[in-house]
């Protein structure tokens, strides 16, 4: 038949990356064994945790994008 690989979510894994995680196991084109799944899940959290760290730092210092559709600035009409 085969070699099959096992993944084992571990309890502790965030929904989010539980999810990416099972969605890539079951890829029937994905060549990545569980341990290397694991890894780049790892990675795609750490990558995710520095964009909002950057963010937070972003937001912190008054880059926040206004939210309110009615505090933007109008565009000129040009008449």
């Amino acid at each position: 038949m085969g070699r099959l690989n096992l993944l084992v979510v571990p309890p502790q894994t965030t929904p989010d990356s539980a999810a990416w995680l099972m969605a890539a196991a079951s890829d029937p084109h994905g060549m990545l064994t569980a341990s290397r799944l694991l890894e780049e899940a790892a990675r795609l959290r750490a990558l995710r945790d520095a964009d909002r760290a950057v963010e937070a730092v972003w937001d912190s210092e008054g880059g926040h994008a206004t939210r309110d559709s009615a505090a933007r600035p109008r565009k000129p009409t040009g008449r």
